[in-house]
Protein backbone atom coordinates (compact mmCIF):
# COMPACT_ATOMS: atom_id res chain seq x y z
CA UNK A 1 0.00 0.00 0.00
CA UNK A 2 2.80 2.42 0.76
CA UNK A 3 4.31 2.02 -2.69
CA UNK A 4 1.06 3.20 -4.30
CA UNK A 5 0.75 6.34 -2.17
CA UNK A 6 4.09 7.82 -3.18
CA UNK A 7 3.40 7.88 -6.95
CA UNK A 8 -0.14 9.11 -6.34
CA UNK A 9 1.13 11.95 -4.12
CA UNK A 10 3.81 12.86 -6.66
CA UNK A 11 1.20 12.96 -9.44
CA UNK A 12 -1.08 15.17 -7.34
CA UNK A 13 1.83 17.51 -6.56
CA UNK A 14 2.71 17.87 -10.24
CA UNK A 15 -0.94 18.54 -11.10
CA UNK A 16 -1.20 21.18 -8.36
CA UNK A 17 1.96 22.98 -9.50
CA UNK A 18 0.75 22.96 -13.11
CA UNK A 19 -2.64 24.36 -12.08
CA UNK A 20 -1.00 27.15 -10.06
CA UNK A 21 1.28 28.09 -12.98
CA UNK A 22 -1.60 28.19 -15.47
CA UNK A 23 -3.77 30.21 -13.10
CA UNK A 24 -1.00 32.75 -12.51
CA UNK A 25 -0.66 33.37 -16.27
CA UNK A 26 -4.42 33.71 -16.70
CA UNK A 27 -4.62 36.45 -14.08
CA UNK A 28 -1.43 38.28 -15.00
CA UNK A 29 -1.87 41.99 -15.61
CA UNK A 30 -2.02 43.06 -19.26
CA UNK A 31 1.26 44.32 -20.62
CA UNK A 32 1.64 48.06 -20.34
CA UNK A 33 4.29 50.48 -21.46
CA UNK A 34 6.29 50.59 -24.67
CA UNK A 35 6.71 47.46 -26.78
CA UNK A 36 9.02 46.67 -29.73
CA UNK A 37 8.48 45.11 -33.11
CA UNK A 38 10.94 44.41 -35.92
CA UNK A 39 9.66 44.07 -39.45
CA UNK A 40 9.80 45.21 -43.05
CA UNK A 41 8.46 48.59 -44.17
CA UNK A 42 5.56 48.11 -46.56
CA UNK A 43 4.50 51.74 -46.76
CA UNK A 44 5.61 55.05 -45.30
CA UNK A 45 3.53 58.22 -45.51
CA UNK A 46 5.37 61.24 -44.02
CA UNK A 47 2.45 63.60 -44.73
CA UNK A 48 0.01 61.43 -42.77
CA UNK A 49 2.72 60.52 -40.21
CA UNK A 50 2.02 56.81 -40.68
CA UNK A 51 4.07 53.69 -41.24
CA UNK A 52 2.95 50.18 -42.20
CA UNK A 53 5.25 47.32 -41.22
CA UNK A 54 5.01 43.60 -42.02
CA UNK A 55 5.38 41.34 -38.99
CA UNK A 56 7.54 38.93 -41.01
CA UNK A 57 10.61 40.08 -42.89
CA UNK A 58 10.47 39.00 -46.54
CA UNK A 59 6.79 38.07 -46.42
CA UNK A 60 4.56 40.92 -47.66
CA UNK A 61 1.53 38.67 -47.11
CA UNK A 62 2.17 38.52 -43.34
CA UNK A 63 0.10 40.52 -40.90
CA UNK A 64 0.57 44.23 -41.24
CA UNK A 65 0.81 46.71 -38.39
CA UNK A 66 -0.15 50.34 -38.94
CA UNK A 67 1.70 52.85 -36.80
CA UNK A 68 0.81 56.46 -36.17
CA UNK A 69 4.15 58.20 -35.91
CA UNK A 70 4.17 60.65 -33.02
CA UNK A 71 5.40 64.17 -33.90
CA UNK A 72 8.27 63.84 -31.43
CA UNK A 73 9.17 60.27 -32.47
CA UNK A 74 12.88 59.54 -32.79
CA UNK A 75 13.92 58.21 -36.22
CA UNK A 76 17.39 56.68 -36.51
CA UNK A 77 18.93 55.48 -39.75
CA UNK A 78 22.04 53.37 -39.24
CA UNK A 79 22.40 54.97 -35.80
CA UNK A 80 22.20 58.54 -37.09
CA UNK A 81 19.32 60.96 -36.56
CA UNK A 82 16.98 60.72 -39.51
CA UNK A 83 13.53 61.63 -40.79
CA UNK A 84 10.48 59.55 -41.58
CA UNK A 85 10.68 60.46 -45.29
CA UNK A 86 14.11 58.78 -45.47
CA UNK A 87 12.55 55.35 -44.92
CA UNK A 88 11.47 53.36 -47.96
CA UNK A 89 9.62 50.16 -48.71
CA UNK A 90 11.72 47.10 -47.95
CA UNK A 91 13.72 48.72 -45.14
CA UNK A 92 14.03 46.63 -41.98
CA UNK A 93 13.01 48.64 -38.91
CA UNK A 94 12.51 48.17 -35.21
CA UNK A 95 9.62 50.24 -33.91
CA UNK A 96 9.15 51.08 -30.25
CA UNK A 97 5.48 51.84 -29.74
CA UNK A 98 2.62 52.18 -27.30
CA UNK A 99 -0.92 50.98 -27.88
CA UNK A 100 -3.55 53.54 -26.96
CA UNK A 101 -7.23 53.52 -27.79
CA UNK A 102 -6.75 50.61 -30.18
CA UNK A 103 -3.99 52.29 -32.20
CA UNK A 104 -0.23 51.79 -32.26
CA UNK A 105 1.75 55.00 -31.68
CA UNK A 106 5.39 54.87 -32.81
CA UNK A 107 7.77 56.50 -30.35
CA UNK A 108 11.06 55.39 -31.95
CA UNK A 109 11.93 53.94 -35.34
CA UNK A 110 15.36 52.42 -35.95
CA UNK A 111 16.43 51.42 -39.46
CA UNK A 112 19.14 48.76 -39.35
Amino acid sequence: MRTRRVPRLAGMAVAAITLIALTANAFAAPRTGPRRMTGEVLDVNPEAMSLIVSEEIGNPQADRVVFIVEPDAVVRIHGMKGKLDQLKNGDIVTVTFESREGRHHALEIHHM
